[in-house]
């Protein structure tokens, strides 16, 4: 009699609502479970997804907050660096923690709430997460389905276009993200995670300035 080998069906969570990183880890783990919570809502959708699962076997984190750039800092902070550790911090021991940040920067410095944001929340998910369970993936600008993935318009989209033509960041695909994401379960993070220090970040701001402080200044 042939004996079948049963293939695990993986639970995944991401928190973030992001449409194209939903269809990566689609691709990349095709059998999974995966369930979507928003990252502005983070918290409060947990309540409900932790009703139904116990633990998951990888956690995403694979977002940001755009409306957070004309917050206060307070709830600027909150909703893209502690509410996230929140829900990291109850399954940090159990789950492989997978954390889509944004490309390092030789800044010491930096003006931008994004990138701030994203490089205090690696470090604070490194702090609480046990040994070979986190693992980052650092990227710049995505290519997805042909075209530039960002949140933003033509004209941004265009800028930075023209920016990896100079070399200035680097492109990825959605494949190179799969490959990404499928190592990602099997190795962990070594090194603490660099963050700038932030500078005159209690200053809202509209996201096109944020995005232009980002670029000017790291």
């Amino acid at each position: 009699m042939k004996i079948t080998e049963e293939i695990k069906v993986l639970s995944i969570l991401l928190v973030g609502n992001s449409v194209k990183f939903h269809q990566i880890f689609l691709r990349a783990y095709p059998n999974a479970n995966i369930q979507v919570i928003s990252w502005r809502n983070c918290i409060s959708e947990y309540a409900h997804v932790i009703n139904s699962h116990k633990t998951f076997d990888i956690i995403v984190f694979c977002g940001y907050d755009y409306k957070s750039y004309i917050y206060n800092y307070k709830t600027y902070f909150r909703v893209n660096v502690e509410d996230p550790v929140k829900i990291a911090s109850q399954f940090s021991k159990k789950s492989q923690l997978i954390y889509i940040d944004t490309a390092q920067s030789i800044a010491k410095n930096t003006m931008s709430r994004y990138v701030f944001a994203k490089k205090k929340l690696a470090q604070e998910l490194y702090r609480i997460s046990e040994t070979g369970k986190l693992r980052i993936i650092s990227l710049d600008t995505i290519i997805h389905d042909g075209a530039i993935s960002i949140n933003g318009g033509v004209i941004e989209c265009m800028i930075f276009r023209w920016l990896a033509t100079l070399g200035r960041i680097k492109l990825h695909s959605s494949e190179q993200i799969i490959d990404m994401a499928k190592k990602s379960s099997m190795h962990g993070l070594e090194g603490f995670p660099l963050c700038p220090s932030p500078y005159m970040l209690h200053f809202p701001r509209p996201r096109f300035a944020d995005r232009l402080l980002r670029l000017i200044y790291g």
